[in-house]
């Protein structure tokens, strides 16, 4: 879980869960609790997450773990959606995010 380190923060809590990949396999995958908040909330709006993260996991390079491209694309999407103006959690925008 090296991905972790250059992300984690006091606030950010590392938390795992099980999720199932693209190949119909459960895993755990560790990430800081705000990801895991962010795809709660999205969650709440209506986006099927189970099906979200198994297609990000189909595109997952060979190079990556499941949690570090998990967590790459959460953090993108994020990003996206705040540019757009949709709908974000309070917590955005996400760490890191500029203009």
């Amino acid at each position: 879980m090296d991905y972790l380190d250059k992300h984690l923060f006091p606030e950010h809590e590392p938390v795992g869960r099980t999720v199932t990949n693209c190949l119909g396999s459960r895993e755990i995958v560790v990430l800081p609790k705000g990801y895991w908040d962010y795809l709660d909330f999205l969650a709440n709006q209506g986006l099927d997450v189970r099906k979200w993260v198994k297609k990000v996991d189909s595109k997952r390079p060979k190079d990556k773990s499941f949690g570090e491209f998990l967590m790459e694309r959460i953090w993108i999407d994020e990003c996206e959606r705040y540019r757009r103006g949709d709908p974000c959690p309070p917590s955005s925008p996400p760490e890191g995010y500029c203009e």
